[in-house]
């Protein structure tokens, strides 16, 4: 068992994250503790992506026992073309009918905690930064009209087994990401070129979900100051992240409102600890424009647990969720312990990425170790 000691406490008591949300006409969430979406590569035939499911079934149950909890699911691939370059094993495809089936079961369980679970779907190719970027400037316009119909047919599955709604992962640097970086957009076609251009297809797929499904069902997560390693963004990203904000606003007034837009801090792009604790690489770099320009819901990731006075603050923004992944693992009571400032158990690096229950399933919740 991973060690449940750790120094680490924080109480969130007086501040909005345990006044309740409303995220949609069927959802009100009864607190703002959001479990990020953690890939665990938790399967049990590597040779096929699927689910282990007795231990993710437990995992999200864990994690939901607290009634209106919000839980977001590790990322899915809507098609095979994306699994094609992950090791084996690394995600758990949608597409698989035995996945859709186990991950109903999972929906199953954490609605009987009386929680609500949004299912991530996530596509691109995998690999480095460079294969990255030169393939988003030549993937062809008729594998983008597939890539959508992907995500039409993915969210219809989700869906049809009770999934509260979807969020589409156009985030961390994969593919569709890379539409908004000016850097790395340099496409031709209508996919490309000006502000309006870098934002078509992603606000395609979001359009075409919301106008089929609704939009309130749809939810979408973005990482505007991603970097890989030591890359430097293009200047311009700010003014094409505002522009894309800014038109879901837009529907948002319209009455096309998204369940959430979820944005990632800039330096919890880097997915590592390297920076916990310190101030962000860029001073400049931060995500205050969104809530700026957009009025709905917004999940924030970010290092809050380290970070407990920026945390209180940005919950003053009466539509802040904050989304926790690593403690969130370590502390699947974790909405208990923030509410009383119980002590935090450490999380284990090492057990994210394995097949066990080991660093999954065994951390302790707080009345097992007071």
């Amino acid at each position: 068992m991973p060690s449940p000691s750790s120094a680490v406490s924080v109480n969130f008591s007086q501040t909005n994250l345990f006044r309740p949300l409303k995220i949609n006409s069927q959802i009100t969430l009864s607190h703002r503790v959001a479990l990020a979406p953690l890939t665990r590569m938790r399967v049990s035939d590597t040779t096929k992506a699927d689910i282990n499911l007795p231990l993710v079934q437990e995992h999200y149950r864990q994690r939901s026992q607290r009634p209106g909890t919000l839980i977001i699911s590790e990322a899915l691939p809507v098609s095979k073309d994306h699994t094609l370059g992950l090791p084996a094993g690394f995600a758990m495809p949608i597409f698989l009918d035995e996945n859709i089936n186990d991950w109903g079961k999972v929906l199953s369980t954490v609605h009987s905690n009386k929680s609500f679970m949004f299912l991530q779907l996530w596509w691109g190719i995998t690999g480095s930064a460079g294969a990255q970027h030169k393939f988003i400037n030549e993937v062809s316009e008729d594998k983008l009209d597939q890539v959508l119909q992907r995500f039409v047919t993915a969210t219809e599955k989700a869906l049809e087994i009770n999934a509260d709604g979807v969020e589409i992962h156009f985030a961390n640097g994969y593919t569709l990401t890379n539409f908004l970086n000016p850097g790395v957009n340099q496409r031709k076609d209508q996919y490309g070129g000006s502000i309006e251009n870098q934002s078509r297809f992603l606000l395609r797929v979001l359009d075409t979900l919301g106008d089929k499904f609704g939009y309130d069902k749809i939810g979408v997560r973005i990482s505007p100051f991603h970097r890989d390693a030591n890359e430097r963004l293009d200047s311009d990203i700010l003014a094409s992240y505002s522009f894309f904000v800014s038109q879901l606003e837009k529907r948002r007034f319209q009455g096309k409102e998204l369940a959430y837009i979820h944005a990632v801090e800039p330096r919890q792009s880097l997915q590592d600890d390297r920076f916990d604790g310190v101030d962000t690489l860029e001073l400049h770099e931060n995500i205050e424009f969104i809530p700026a320009i957009w009025n709905g819901n917004i999940i924030r990731a970010g290092n809050y647990i380290k970070e407990s006075v920026k945390a209180s603050r940005v919950l003053e923004h009466p539509r802040t969720i904050l989304a926790f992944g690593r403690y969130f693992i370590s502390n699947p009571d974790l909405p208990d312990k923030l509410e009383h400032g119980w002590e935090l158990n450490e999380y284990q690096r090492q057990y994210f990425y394995t097949r066990e229950e080991l660093g999954y399933n065994d951390y302790p919740r707080h009345e097992e170790t007071a």
